[in-house]
């Protein structure tokens, strides 16, 4: 009978103690899956910064490609205006 006892006291021991590992693992597994929600949405903020810089790298390089095009259509156009006015200064 005191065997018996003995047997039960210590199986109830590591009982006690596999729920308390049990216990810390789970705590450990939640702590990991909040980190992995949390992971998960940087993540998803990241992905959507980059895909929203890239739209506005292209807006802008497509507004300076319109930019530089003007620019140059007025500096040709000035270039034009010029050599017309000294024509006139030459001709009087």
């Amino acid at each position: 009978m005191q065997l018996l006892k003995g047997q039960l006291e210590e199986t109830q021991e590591d009982l006690n103690l596999a729920n308390q590992v049990l216990a810390e693992t789970r705590g450990k597994v939640d702590t990991l899956q909040q980190q992995l929600v949390q992971t998960k949405l940087e993540r998803d903020q990241q992905e959507h910064l980059v895909e929203t810089h890239v739209k506005t790298e292209e807006n802008l390089s497509k507004e300076a490609e319109i930019l530089l095009q003007t620019t140059e259509e007025t500096t040709s156009n000035l270039d034009k205006l010029y050599r017309k006015l000294d024509r006139k200064k030459y001709a009087l």
